[in-house]
Parts: structure tokens; C-alpha cells; sequence
């Protein structure tokens, strides 16, 4: 079923791109839960402009809450016990959300269903109220000038040829009718006249849009008029396509990997008590998802979470895997993530992990990650846990940025800067020192 959330990839991709929307009006159609005007308002160059639509009952609560609007709702038969909860916008917003998360236990079939739906009408108050303070943090985030309760055809007549109109439309026709019905069962409210987004009104729609106005469209169809700008693949959802007319926009492909799954790599990969000699070869090697998470799978501490990158590499010596890296890109859309560095456990070689951190700073990796994104980016961030007062794994390769005590976060940065055979000159001289210090002891 749609639900109009935006993933973190198309989020990643419209930060990246920033500068396409940066000072312009932006028409976002179908608005659902506003992850996309979320996104928009904390851009560093925001939009000039922010206006929503949106046809449902859940959605127009919302946006007329965030843009200070007042909006009438009263409750049907059946439903009166949710009236002290409607005195304000606010509270409207607050108690639609909450009875939106009930419509999971509306048909009441089950015992489970029946608890669950009692369960919800007993502690509402509570739900409401946290829901109150969740909304007020959302709103502190968003930046929405204006709200319109319109059918997307009509509100894309509203856009100027020079503004920029953002979708994500529904994926099936009749999508909004099962999502929101126990909103329509339990409130009444005028509602906006629409059509039905059947496949042959979208297209048509589509087509209109790409043939006049500069948009950035989300949708789970290829479809062969639009320009592909991005896509995520894989895994368990549904892909989606985004495209875009605007220029200068990058282009991206996004890996959805699937969950808890890997392949062995048909690759040599480092024994336990292997020993490599000279001249020890470095190589970096784009490998799958499922490769990548049979090393890291195996290897990784078992306090740190498994995370999914976007982009994989092998570490190699003299043809050997020795390890992996994980890229993703930076939260701030300037720089890269380094997400995984895991080495394959030697009992040898007690400085894989450094060596690589030492790659992952490497100008060949800064120059592979360019090739495979686009993206001319310097710099990288990576995160360390730990309540000490340096990470020995990144000591003397990455800076410190930044650090929060009370979580154990240190952020650490670099530069793509170092050769390959600075980096294996580097990973032998603390070899070298880890088998002294040993010794010593």
C-alpha cells in the first residue's frame, strides 16, 4: 500500500540537489506526510516558497496545523467521545493522527483487533497528548507558506512556469479510500471535490506536467516520456523512479538490499593464520551488497549494529580480501559517509582495522566514489561509539570533528589524500609496532 513517505534515498538525492530548488517556489502535489517539505525547509539554500496539497482528511489536518490555518472537523455517530479533543488546530491534527494509527484495529474481527482498538479509545488522552508534542517538534522543522486542499490536476494549474512542482502520487487507484477509511468513519469535514487517480489519468497528468512545468516526480512505473534521475531497487519495496527535467540535477541509483542477506564472495579472502608477502598489492574492488555482508556479517564486533551502505568496496592485498568498506552519502549532502570499515580477523595482522581506515582516505577511493556517484566531493565523515577520549582505530588517520560525551559519539573527518602506498606504508609500520608492543609485553 502507498503511504507517502519519502525513504532516505530520495531524501539523500533532493539534498544533494539542493541548488535545483534553492530560492524558487516549490509546488509539492500529494503532500501525504510531508516528508518532502520536511526535507526542503532544512536545505542550507531552502526554497523561497513552500506550497502543499493534498486531497485527504490526514493530510489537510496536518497542513493547516503547520501553516496556522483553521480548520472545522466534527465527529459522526458513533465516534462523539473524540470530541474534547477538537478544540483547537492543534488537537485536530493531534487526534487524527492517533485514530489514523487505530485504522490497523477498525474491523474489530479479532479478540486482538478488539483489545488493541479498546486499548487505543481507553488511553487516548495519553496518545493525543504525546502526539501534541511530537507535531509541535515537527512543525519547529517546517517551513509551509501555504496549504491547499485540492485535487492535484487543479493544483497543478495553480503552478507558474517558473516554480518547480514536486510529486510523489499515490500508486494505485483507491489507495487513499483504504488507507484513511476509519478517518472517514469517525470525522466529518468538507472535502475537496477529486477524481479518482486511475493509471490512464495519471498518465495523462504526467504527461502534461513533463511538457510544461520544471517538476521532480516520485512514481513505482517507468515511464518512457520522463527523464530517470534517480532510483532504489531491491530488497522487499517497491521500486521507485524518480525524474526531473531540471537542470543540472544529478543522477543516482540507489541498492535496497535485501534483510539478513549475503553470498560467500568468490574471492580468496584472508585465512585466519595467512601470512601475505611482499610487495603487498593494494587494490579496491566494487563488490555486491550480499558479498559485502558476508565479511561484515562475519566479522563485524557483535555490539556494533549491522548497517546497509549504498556503495561497497573490497579491500585487497596481493589479490586477497583482507576487507571492506562502506560508503553512503553525508547527511549534509557535501561529503561522503564512510558507514563500514571492517576488516576479516587475523591472527597475523593485528592492524587491518587501521589499514583500513588508511584506504578509506586513500585519492584513488575519493576517486572511485566520484566515478560511481558524480559527486567531486573532498572530505568524508565517519562516527566512532565510545566513552573514551580517542578512538585507537582512527587515531593518527582521521581528525576529530566533533564529539557528544553523554551519547559516546565521537565524529571524526578526512580528506581523500593519502596514495595506496602510503596507505600499505602506513598499515606496516603499525604492524610493526603492534608485533614490538606485543613482544615487549
Amino acid at each position: 500500500m502507498f503511504r507517502g513517505v519519502v525513504g532516505h534515498e530520495i531524501r539523500d538525492w533532493i539534498i544533494s540537489n539542493a541548488r535545483c530548488v534553492s530560492g524558487r517556489t516549490v509546488y509539492v502535489g500529494c503532500s501525504g506526510a510531508f516528508t518532502i517539505e520536511t526535507v526542503l525547509s532544512q536545505l542550507n539554500a531552502p526554497p523561497e516558497r513552500i506550497i502543499s496539497s493534498d486531497v485527504s482528511l490526514y493530510s489537510s489536518a496536518l497542513g493547516c496545523y503547520y501553516t496556522d490555518t483553521p480548520f472545522d472537523l466534527t465527529t459522526r455517530p458513533g465516534y462523539e467521545w473524540l470530541s474534547p479533543f477538537l478544540t483547537n488546530t492543534a488537537e485536530i491534527a493531534a487526534a487524527v493522527v492517533v485514530v489514523q494509527e487505530m485504522n490497523l484495529y477498525r474491523t474489530r474481527k479479532t479478540s486482538y483487533h478488539r483489545r488493541m482498538w479498546d486499548h487505543y479509545q481507553n488511553h487516548f488522552k495519553a496518545y493525543h497528548s504525546a502526539v501534541l508534542d511530537k507535531l509541535a517538534k515537527r512543525k519547529s522543522l517546517l517551513t509551509i507558506d501555504d496549504y491547499q486542499a485540492l485535487d492535484v490536476k487543479d493544483f497543478v494549474h495553480q503552478c507558474p512556469a517558473d516554480s518547480v512542482f514536486l510529486s510523489f502520487m499515490p500508486f494505485y487507484a483507491g489507495d487513499y479510500a483504504s488507507m484513511f477509511r476509519v478517518l472517514d468513519e469517525a470525522f466529518e469535514w468538507t472535502a475537496p471535490a477529486f477524481e479518482e487517480l486511475t493509471p490512464e489519468r495519471k498518465e495523462a497528468l504526467l504527461r502534461g506536467i513533463s511538457e510544461k512545468l520544471n517538476y521532480v516526480h516520485l512514481d513505482d512505473q517507468r515511464r518512457a516520456f520522463m527523464p530517470i534521475r534517480a532510483s532504489v531497487g531491491g530488497g522487499r519495496k517497491v521500486p521507485v523512479y524518480l525524474y526531473s527535467n531540471l537542470g543540472h540535477a544529478g543522477s543516482e541509483v540507489y541498492y535496497k538490499p535485501s534483510i539478513n542477506a549475503w553470498d560467500v564472495p568468490p574471492y580468496k579472502i584472508l585465512q585466519v593464520d595467512q601470512e601475505l608477502g611482499a610487495p603487498y598489492d593494494l587494490k579496491i574492488v566494487a563488490i555486491s551488497y550480499r558479498h559485502l555482508s558476508y565479511i561484515r556479517d562475519k566479522n563485524l564486533a557483535k555490539s556494533i549494529k549491522p548497517t546497509s551502505p549504498s556503495w561497497g568496496y573490497g579491500v585487497f592485498i596481493n589479490d586477497v580480501l583482507v576487507g571492506v568498506l562502506g560508503w553512503n552519502r553525508g547527511k549534509d549532502g557535501e561529503k561522503y559517509y564512510l558507514l563500514t570499515d571492517t576488516p576479516v580477523t587475523s591472527n597475523v595482522y593485528r592492524r587491518i582495522s587501521k589499514l583500513m581506515c588508511a584506504v578509506a582516505k586513500t585519492k584513488a577511493m575519493g576517486d572511485i566514489l566520484r566515478q560511481r556517484t558524480g559527486q567531486f566531493w573532498k572530505t568524508f565523515t565517519t562516527t566512532a561509539r565510545t566513552q573514551k577520549a580517542v578512538s585507537m582505530k582512527y587515531r593518527g588517520v582521521f581528525q576529530e570533528v566533533n564529539r557528544d560525551k553523554k551519547q559516546g559519539i565521537i565524529n571524526y573527518g578526512s580528506k581523500f589524500n593519502w596514495t595506496r602506498e602510503k596507505a600499505v606504508k602506513k598499515w606496516m609500520q603499525w604492524e610493526k609496532q603492534a608485533k614490538h608492543s606485543k613482544q615487549k609485553s
